[in-house]
């Protein structure tokens, strides 16, 4: 029996071996950027320093930093299965997420940017649910009336996955008192009413990663967090990359979230420097398209659109003054809507006292309708 037991032993010591040692390592180091990795970088670097180093892995995906993964998990808050997805993003505003049902395989989300507009469809359980879109120009316009399709900042969210290099000239490095893990790149910005907020970055310096993003008042009332794990280094172009996004942000007293856990993304593919189908406003049959911003001017709760160069830099968050509420608009209004409406209770990020959207023949605005995704593959039930 010993003979026999000693034989085994032999025999997987072999095979072990002969698995290599990157998986060896594995087995002994699970996590390269854990407590118990070592030290790649110096606790000490400035602030400068820091953000080079972080610019330079931002960069290291490509001269378009671009990146997809058609095997996302994501979990909402009052959804209690995870959801089949894809995600592609690719810099400077170019974003699109697909959420499935996993009942019909048909969409149940589709959340989208390009250079101009971002958008959002939900199938929310009527008959007709509407493309929203919104310039990017107007973004601060909606946040400041409390209209956006979804609460957090659309440029906010390209920062989070990872795609828009960092101005060094906004931040100022803060390191926590006592031995804490981490260091804080702060900048403070304009929100679009006005508020004067923080965007903070946390960092951890010891292996160079970026762990959480930040927005908060200045009182330390947070707006939105996104906290950033799992982290690994693509074998072909250097970059690290985190494989689970959480997303937080607080709603009328309500704490909504979603979770992202990405399997085998894929960092600068061509097809996402190349190719711009992926970016198209989806035409869905039977969905009209409607600019959210033309549906308040056409209510008079916005001023006429005026020609401005459009701030899509700072993450929402401008320098300037919005411009002052305008008269009402004379004439028929198609719509007689008392409230803009979020999509109903099959979006965890609506807001409660969202009133139904009146859905008419046809919408006197929305800009026309673009050129239907050719590269989409799951129908939309």
């Amino acid at each position: 029996m010993r003979k026999h037991f000693a034989t085994g032993a032999l025999a997987a010591a072999v095979a072990l071996s002969g698995c290599g040692c990157q998986t060896w390592s594995r087995w002994r180091n699970p996590d390269p950027f854990g407590e118990k990795a070592p030290q790649r970088y110096s606790a000490e670097l400035t602030k400068d320093q820091l953000i080079e180093h972080l610019n330079q892995n931002i960069l290291a995906v490509g001269e378009v930093p671009a990146w997809r993964c058609d095997r996302v998990k994501v979990q909402m808050t009052g959804i209690p299965a995870s959801l089949p997805a894809t995600l592609a993003v690719r810099a400077p505003h170019s974003l699109r997420m697909r959420v499935a049902n996993p009942l019909t395989g048909g969409d149940a989300l589709d959340l989208g940017s390009n250079d101009q507009y971002f958008w959002m469809w939900m199938k929310d359980g009527s008959p007709s649910p509407p493309v929203m879109t919104v310039r990017h120009d107007e973004v601060d316009l909606l946040a400041q009336s409390s209209v956006m399709p979804i609460p957090v900042h659309p440029h906010w969210l390209m920062e989070v996955l990872g795609v828009v290099p960092l101005e060094a000239a906004e931040y100022s490095l803060v390191k926590p008192t006592g031995n804490q893990p981490y260091v804080d790149l702060v900048a403070e910005r304009t929100a679009p009413d006005g508020e004067r907020v923080q965007r903070i970055i946390r960092v951890n310096p010891r292996h160079g990663i970026i762990v959480e993003h930040r927005l908060q008042k200045l009182n330390g009332d947070l707006l939105g967090k996104a906290s950033l794990s799992r982290h690994f280094q693509d074998p072909q172009s250097g970059a690290v990359m985190p494989r689970l996004i959480s997303i937080d942000a607080p709603i009328e007293g309500r704490s909504m979230s979603m979770t992202m856990t990405f399997d085998a993304p894929e960092v600068n593919p061509p097809s996402l420097v190349s190719d711009d189908h992926l970016w198209l406003i989806p035409e869905i049959p039977g969905s009209p398209r409607v600019d959210l911003a033309d549906l308040l001017r056409h209510q008079g709760r916005l001023p006429p659109r005026t020609v401005q160069e459009p701030n899509i830099r700072k993450s929402g968050f401008s320098r300037t003054e919005a411009p002052a509420e305008a008269a009402p608009e004379t004439g028929p209004v198609a719509l007689k809507l008392e409230e803009v409406a979020e999509p109903e209770a099959a979006n965890p990020f609506a807001r409660r006292n969202a009133a139904p959207v009146e859905q008419p023949e046809a919408y006197p605005f929305g800009g026309g309708s673009e050129p239907l995704d050719s590269i989409s593959r799951r129908p939309r039930e």
